[in-house]
């Protein structure tokens, strides 16, 4: 790993006290130490230093200072650049990767599909309320884009699978129009493992035409910005899915 910075940013390793650790646990105390001054201050690409500098500033091994990097790569708290001004900086905002972490430890941690949309319905409205006051004309249009294209497909029993694929983008287009940036990863990690159609959605077993009719008054409410309309709209469309199947069947054959 090269050993200097860029000339242009300062050596965040030059003003931080790191406090030396020794023994069994020594990498553990390097990442809580490295976490704790990050939750304190530190900014996204602040140079923290090079391995050889953080081994002499906490009196460890490169071996242990290398381990110890790596679990904050891992989490996502560091980057390690390679290279002429290679060394750890503080990472870069990555809200796809913290939106696919979450979708994976809701996976392992077994949560089922009812919990999932039971989550959806507590937490969704809410951006549809906040996108009737926030979406800008590009949201907007994008929203009227998908709803055209969903459009287009509901009548092809065929492409049932690409209809339900993009009703699922036009719900994230909802969460993304909050301009919540809390809000939409939190959400959009409960749409599912990257699956659109996993996850269940009145899209999945609703006549289309319902469905396109429910997001066409979703969008109504959020261009007249009428975010208490939005809201209840949006909640009551999820509250369907709940319900499950009709009983005559997807096309109500």
């Amino acid at each position: 790993m090269a050993e200097r910075p860029e000339p242009s940013q300062p050596s965040r390793a030059a003003t931080i006290e790191w406090t030396p650790v020794s023994g069994s646990r020594a990498s553990a105390e390097i990442v809580d130490q490295i976490t704790r001054a990050f939750f304190a201050g530190m900014k996204a690409g602040e140079w923290i230093g090079t391995e050889t500098e953080l081994a002499k500033s906490f009196g460890v091994s490169r071996i242990t200072a290398r381990d110890a990097i790596r679990i904050l790569e891992t989490r996502g708290v560091v980057e390690v650049r390679v290279g002429a001004h290679g060394g750890v900086r503080v990472a870069r905002a990555d809200p796809r990767r913290l939106r696919d972490s979450l979708g994976i430890q809701l996976h392992l941690l077994g949560v089922t599909p009812d919990e999932l949309l039971g989550a959806r319905i507590a937490m969704e409205p809410a951006t549809a309320a906040l996108a009737a006051a926030r979406a800008s004309t590009d949201d907007l249009d994008l929203l009227r884009d998908l709803l055209e294209e969903a459009l287009d497909l509901a009548d092809d029993a065929g492409r049932r699978a690409e209809f339900t694929a993009s009703c699922a983008r036009f719900h994230g287009a909802v969460v993304r129009a909050s301009h919540n940036r809390a809000l939409e990863v939190s959400v959009l990690a409960l749409h599912t493992e990257a699956d659109p159609t996993a996850l269940p959605c009145p899209a999945v077993w609703r006549r289309p035409a319902e469905v396109c009719a429910a997001h066409r008054a979703i969008l109504d409410s959020i261009q007249a910005r009428d975010p208490e309309t939005a809201e209840r709209l949006l909640h009551q469309h999820l509250e369907d899915a709940a319900v499950g199947p009709p009983t005559d069947g997807i096309d109500g054959e």
